[in-house]
Formats: structure tokens, sequence, C-alpha cells
């Protein structure tokens, strides 16, 4: 169903950068497996929801998620060359932000030794991708 969810994202990317959906999509789903963002999607999920506005939270995480792999594909896309294959461009793309691309996993492995992330521990993970996001666009 994430990946259903992403689709909107995608056909967006696609669209501002005139590049096919398969190219945005390989760069995307990479970008998802590199950075663990699959098991960061899935640790919001799990948060639990007692009332609407836990929901709500939980939702918003969720959005901002979404929008930051939206963006650090856009990223990816934008800098690097369109000769390069999808997988060339982002290796290119992470050896080019090796130290927040590793800033931003170690953050990730830490809540991952922690046990199960609460609001807060992955609001943390979503600053430091977001953290990321200003990084790659300097």
């Amino acid at each position: 169903m994430g990946a259903l969810f992403s689709a909107l994202d995608l056909i967006e990317v696609a669209t501002q950068t005139a590049l096919p959906e398969t190219v945005v999509a390989t760069v995307y789903f990479g970008l998802t497996n590199r950075l663990t963002l699959n098991w960061l999607r899935q640790s919001i999920l799990d948060l639990p929801v007692a009332n609407h506005w836990q929901n709500r939270s939980r939702a918003a995480l969720l959005d901002i998620l979404y929008d930051q792999g939206r963006v650090l594909t856009l990223d990816v896309l934008r800098s690097t060359a369109n000769a390069q294959t999808p997988e060339e461009r982002l290796e290119s793309w992470l050896a080019h932000n090796q130290a927040g691309v590793e800033r931003c996993r170690g953050v990730f492995a830490d809540l991952r030794m922690a046990g199960q992330p609460d609001l807060a521990m992955l609001s943390v993970a979503l600053r430091e991708m977001a953290s990321l996001v200003r990084r790659s666009e300097d």
C-alpha cells in the first residue's frame, strides 16, 4: 500500500523533471531502501493511537515522510546527469551527500536499537531527514 501512496509523488516528480516514471520510481524506491525509510514508515504506522489527536499526529508524520522522500528524489534527479542510469544517479547523490546520509542512518540505527520508537523519537528522525534535505540543496 505504501507504494501506491507514493504514486502521486512519483507522477509529480516525473512531471517536474520531464523524466519517465520508471526513472523516478527507481530513484525513489532506491532512496527508500538505502535510507531504510520503509522501517521509518512502519514505525510511524505502529504508533499507538488512543484518540483523534494522536491519529492526526501520526498522519502528519507520514505526510512529512512522504514529502521529504519526494523532495530528496527531486534533488537526486536535478543534481545528477540525465545520461546516468537511475542507479548511477542515486549512487552519485549518496556519495556527494555521504556525511548527511550517514548521520541520518545513524539516527535511524539508534532508534531501531531503542525498540519501538515513540512520537518524540520519530519526530527527531524526521527532523534529521529534513536536515538531509536542506544539506543536499546547499
